[in-house]
Order: structure tokens, then sequence, then C-alpha cells
């Protein structure tokens, strides 16, 4: 997915803006590691939208983005920040309001 692109995966309540710098390595983790949970455990029903600070800084002065990748979580409450690469597959679920699986 390219900077500044939104796509729509189903239309559901829960909105999420991954900000990522460029093409960095965490920044590619991070795109990768929230795929998969939006196919897995979402299964399509988020919006998604990259924004890439390069290219749209006002966009992450606005949000208050400091370090990246962030992803900001909206339409759930409460909503939730999770930064870094997000490979705390637990965390990332938690900031999903995704239950948590038992083993």
């Amino acid at each position: 997915m390219m900077e500044n692109q939104t796509a729509d995966t189903g239309g559901t309540d829960i909105r999420l803006k991954l900000f990522i710098a460029g093409d960095e390595p965490n920044s590619r983790i991070a795109r990768k590691n929230l795929a998969d949970i939006c196919e897995t455990d979402l299964q399509g029903r988020c919006r998604l939208e990259v924004i890439d600070i390069f290219t749209d800084v006002e966009a992450a002065m606005r949000h208050d983005i400091l370090l990246t990748p962030t992803l900001l979580v909206m339409g759930c409450d409460p909503p939730g920040c999770v930064i870094g690469n997000l490979s705390d597959r637990r965390k990332l679920r938690g900031a999903l309001g995704l239950e948590e699986e038992t083993s």
C-alpha cells in the first residue's frame, strides 16, 4: 500500500491509521504485521490508512506522532495506540479490542 492511501476493507467501525517513515525496515515490518492481523483476525472488518510522514508531516503533527511506526486505532472503546513494528501480536490484539485466544 502506498503512503497516504486508504483501503476500505469492509466498512466496519475499526479505523486504523499507520504512520510510517518511508521504506525503513521497521516501517516495512509494521506494514506486514498489520496486514497479517487484518487478514487473519479482523478478516476485512477494518479501514486502514497508511501515512508516510516523509510525504505528509502535517498529518503526523495533527495526530501528535513523534515516533514511527505508530498505529492509531479509532472506532473502538477505548481508542488505542501502538508504537513500534507491531510484532507483539498480543499487544496489537489488545489495542484492536480483540479477545485473547486461550491455550
